[in-house]
């Protein structure tokens, strides 16, 4: 495994940087996974919030955290494929859910493919029901609640 990157940062995107943003998801979930690109975009009533990981100022990953009726929900999780296998996906989860907290939220929920809901499960989050088939794929819904996820932060 290679080392951990140096110089990197995850932040909120800027509101410039939403066209990269989607370009680099587009491209990931339509070239890896089949998932249209219109699928992609967050509508603007679900109050997304972007938010970025960049290597030496190269945009390389990126997730969406969005409003629905029964709280805040993730997704649109992608690392570039050069850019994987160096826990910079895991460190984007854990600051995103973080900050998610620290805004008020006291859950976090979505649907997450296998490899995420690993690393989501290490994080405290706990599976809410079945897997579902979605374009090839088994996708899991899921939970993490901010009591769970602080107890693995302080290990």
């Amino acid at each position: 495994m290679e080392k951990q990157e140096t110089l990197t940062i995850i932040r909120r995107a800027r509101p410039n940087e939403k066209d990269r943003i989607l370009e680099l998801v587009g491209d990931v979930f339509e070239i890896e996974q089949g998932i249209p690109r219109n699928m992609d975009d967050i509508p603007a009533e679900k109050s997304p919030q972007w938010w970025c990981i960049e290597v030496k100022e190269n945009l390389v990953g990126a997730i969406v955290s969005w409003e629905e009726p029964d709280g805040v929900h993730l997704g649109r999780f992608v690392i570039h494929p050069k850019y994987r296998h160096r826990h910079l996906g895991t460190h984007l989860l854990t600051s995103v859910i973080g900050s998610l907290f620290a805004q008020g939220y006291p859950a976090v929920r979505g649907d997450a493919r296998d490899v995420t809901l690993e690393i989501i499960l290490k994080m405290g989050g706990r599976i809410t029901g079945e897997p579902y088939e979605f374009y090839g794929s088994n996708c899991t819904p899921f939970v993490v609640e901010r009591a769970d996820f602080q107890k693995t932060q302080r290990l």
